[in-house]
């Protein structure tokens, strides 16, 4: 599902000082479906959208599923090391993917349809919904349609830019089934923000001398 070596790597460089503890608190409301997947082992039912998980602590913020292999629920509260987007298989497809398409997301069709889309991306590298190990069926006319639209620019670069992290589990519980991989994506400043923002440091540095 991701890049195993690349995340023991990563996670050995960053454990000490970038350990984080995630709550799950369910499903972001209005922001997910439930549709029909296979990945690899019959069709199951679950979830497509963005989890609403605290991070140490603060207010909760939406999370996607990167990791089909382990289960997440309401009430799980599991340790995790930050990533980089680089330790995902297909990681620039990812990328493209967020670029493109993250900020079209804003209710449960469009919210489902980039989750699968996602799922299809770390696991099959973006070859459909009907191919590949992951698939998925029976999707509403409005999550199919938005799925198509995110699938298409996989491999085009976006108009917008995303810090991405992913979080990877420190554990998967005692049966080894537990606790998901996540991904959350942060937007990074446009240029004029940061002109502004020097700005207005060199105003205060000049009132401080005066």
């Amino acid at each position: 599902m991701y890049k195993a070596l690349a995340i023991l790597v990563a996670s050995a460089c960053v454990a000490a000082a970038q350990a984080v503890n995630l709550d799950i608190h369910g499903m972001v409301p209005g922001f997910y479906q439930t549709v029909t997947i296979n990945h690899g082992s019959g069709n199951v039912n679950v979830y497509s959208g963005a989890q609403s998980v605290s991070i140490d602590g603060a207010p909760d913020v939406p999370l996607y599923c990167v990791d089909l292999d382990h289960n997440n629920q309401n009430g799980f509260s599991y340790g995790a090391t930050v990533n980089p987007v680089g330790v995902l298989a297909n990681a620039a497809q990812i990328a493209n993917l967020f670029s493109n398409s993250f900020a079209d997301v804003t209710d449960a069709d469009t919210a489902a349809a980039f989750q699968l889309v996602l799922w299809d991306v770390v696991v099959d590298g973006g070859d459909g919904m009907a191919a590949g190990t992951f698939t998925a069926s029976g999707l509403s006319g409005g999550v199919a349609s938005k799925v198509s639209l995110y699938a298409a620019t996989l491999n085009t670069g976006g108009p917008d830019s995303y810090n991405l992290t992913v979080y990877v589990p420190t554990s998967h519980g005692a049966n080894g089934n537990n606790y998901q991989a996540l991904i959350g994506a942060e937007g990074v400043p446009e240029p004029a923000t940061f002109l502004v923002l020097g700005a207005a440091a060199i105003l205060a540095r000049k009132r401080k001398k005066a």
